[in-house]
């Protein structure tokens, strides 16, 4: 990456500009350089003619030895550390008057992982590129953290890593806090957590579950404690989804009863004294069931 790219891509960050960069580019990641005259800064390992780029319409790549590949990938990774640390350093000095705060500032990183990961499929193959991703991103890195210890298998592991990577794509650029924007997001977080139990055996589902959520690890340990099949576990955290979604739908709604909550807390109740038993609700609610308030 050069230098006058390492300042057009600061400019960028600084100037708040990720809307109008990101309507100048394809919607998935560009498999070729930007057009002629876009304004969008050409990516680190993208010169023209480079020896061993990727042939993207054709899908053939030109074999590069081992050293030029590493080294490449190397000096893509270097340069887009360079401008996330100079990004960071003028957030920090700007405080409160960087244009458009915080989340303008993340977006504006999500954009650049975006644009790093681009250039690295240039140097990589799919399988080279998914490699390094489940080692050193945070949807690879909470993977491995979830599922180690476990018995899941390399291939299970791999398989929860596409989904979750998927997951965090879709929301890598939305910051919006609105109750219909965190209803979307735990909706499709909830999907996705259904089809990455599907890949596990129910014990190492669980451990994924509560790898995220420390909620799920206190009715982990109760199910456990009590002697009760993990199907019991599973059938907790659907209750909670349940009473999550339902929760936030109440707050997006345009007159929500004054009643609905306290019905939800009921019917909630309802259900985890079938799961669990009758007097699981009352005697657990600072435990292992504290994020169900209290009528």
């Amino acid at each position: 990456m050069s230098p006058m790219r390492r300042f057009t891509w600061a400019v960028l960050l600084v100037a708040g500009t990720a809307a109008l960069w990101l309507a100048s580019r394809p919607a998935a990641p560009s498999r070729s350089g930007p057009a002629p005259g876009s304004g969008t800064p050409r990516a680190a390992g993208r010169e023209p003619g480079a020896q061993g780029e990727t042939t993207r319409d054709s899908g053939a790549a030109a074999p590069l030895p081992a050293e030029e590949k590493r080294a490449r990938v190397e000096r893509i990774k270097r340069d887009y550390d360079e401008v996330r640390t100079r990004a960071a350093a003028d957030y920090a000095a700007a405080g409160g008057s960087f244009p458009g705060g915080l989340n303008a500032f993340l977006r504006q990183l999500a954009l650049l992982e975006r644009e790093k990961r681009a250039d690295l499929a240039t140097v990589l193959s799919a399988a080279e590129l998914d490699e390094l991703e489940l080692a050193e991103t945070n949807a690879g890195q909470t993977v491995r953290r979830a599922l180690a210890g476990t018995g899941a298998a390399e291939a299970q592991v791999r398989a929860v890593f596409q989904l979750e990577r998927e997951f965090q794509d879709r929301f890598a650029l939305v910051f919006d806090l609105t109750p219909a924007a965190l209803l979307e997001r735990q909706r499709v977080r909830d999907q996705y957590d259904e089809r990455i139990l599907a890949v596990l055996e129910p014990a190492d589902g669980l451990a994924w579950l509560a790898a995220r959520d420390g909620d799920q690890g206190l009715m982990n340990e109760w199910v456990r404690q009590r002697g009760l099949p993990p199907g019991v576990s599973l059938e907790l955290w659907r209750i909670k989804a349940g009473f999550v979604l339902r929760r936030l739908e109440l707050k997006t709604a345009e007159k929500p009863s004054p009643l609905a909550l306290g019905e939800l807390i009921r019917d909630t109740e309802r259900r985890l004294a079938a799961a669990a038993g009758p007097d699981a609700p009352v005697r657990e609610r600072d435990g292992a069931f504290r994020w169900l308030p209290r009528p």
